[in-house]
């Protein structure tokens, strides 16, 4: 099973391949019981 930290950098990398412009990344593990990260 991949850690969140994983598939975080998974899904950047993606983001960044499609030319994705200010990648924002918020550390929502404090905030949320449904997901650590929120990516936009």
């Amino acid at each position: 099973m991949l850690s969140s930290e994983m598939m975080l950098e998974t899904a950047v990398k993606a983001a960044d391949d499609k030319r994705a412009e200010d990648i924002v990344v918020l550390d929502m593990r404090e905030v949320s019981l449904l997901a650590d990260y929120l990516l936009s």
